[in-house]
């Protein structure tokens, strides 16, 4: 069973695109796109395949499965099993750690390398840029939309204004009024810093990396 309408209405909303615009995209016109999604009518191979180069999406996926926010977004996840774990051990690359208490007080220390400096380290395979920070998502910043879940914890790097516009990339805004998940076109005109997410921890039901931010926590209070 093809989800090649399903996928393409997904992408059309998540990108705020009318059938009609959507289908100038591509050379069609806006009754191709209501009978693509509605399944009245089949797409050319042609179409297919521009669409799927377009979106940056495998024609497989496309046509198969039924795509994600984080697929059509093209947000890298590592979701944490008992097989991954060992991911975690003391091999991979240190990364400064914003816990969620830390979080908070993060725009208003935003600029501030002193405060940087003073965060945790945490060690984390399968990451090699040093220019990276790790922070735990808390319940005012977790966003449905983007399947971000408190006590997740994010990879982000570490530059404050990028100077390309990067495609189908999420970025976490830093606003005097807070913070929030974007992608880079929908950046506000003054903001502080935009950093792009590069992976995503699901630590909500995994033990060991719980312990590893209580200890952490803890170690951050005893000071």
């Amino acid at each position: 069973m093809s989800n090649f309408g399903k996928n393409i209405r997904k992408i059309r909303t998540l990108k705020k695109l009318s059938q009609a615009e959507f289908a100038n995209l591509f050379e069609l016109n806006r009754g191709n796109i209501s009978a693509y999604e509605e399944e009245r009518s089949e797409a050319k191979i042609d179409t297919i395949i521009g669409i799927a180069n377009h979106f940056s999406i495998s024609i497989d996926d496309l046509l198969i499965k039924e795509l994600t926010i984080d697929e059509i977004y093209h947000i890298d996840k590592i979701r944490l099993s008992h097989q991954l774990v060992n991911r975690l051990k003391p091999a991979g690359i240190s990364i400064r750690f914003l816990n969620k208490q830390k979080l908070r007080i993060f725009p208003n220390y935003y600029g501030d390398k002193t405060f940087l400096e003073n965060l945790p380290f945490i060690q984390i395979a399968g990451f090699y840029e040093t220019n990276l920070l790790a922070l735990e998502v808390d319940r005012q910043l977790s966003d449905l939309e983007w399947n971000i879940e408190a006590e997740d914890v994010l990879i982000i790097k570490n530059e404050a204004k990028p100077k390309e516009k990067v495609k189908n990339k999420l970025f976490l805004q830093i606003s005097s009024g807070g913070m929030k998940f974007c992608i880079f076109d929908t950046l506000q005109q003054n903001y502080l810093g935009a950093f792009e997410i590069v992976g995503i921890i699901k630590v909500k039901f995994d033990t060991f990396y719980n312990q590893l931010i209580k200890r952490i926590e803890r170690i951050e209070a005893s000071k």
